[in-house]
């Protein structure tokens, strides 16, 4: 239970980074 907790909370987080850096151009958080 607690792995999926910890894997839905890393995947809101990736969507939230997706969506930030679409919206500010995609170059605002370089992680790659």
């Amino acid at each position: 239970v607690k792995r999926v907790g910890h894997a839905t909370k890393l995947h809101i987080t990736t969507k939230v980074v997706e969506l930030r850096s679409s919206l500010w151009g995609g170059e605002v958080f370089p992680q790659r």
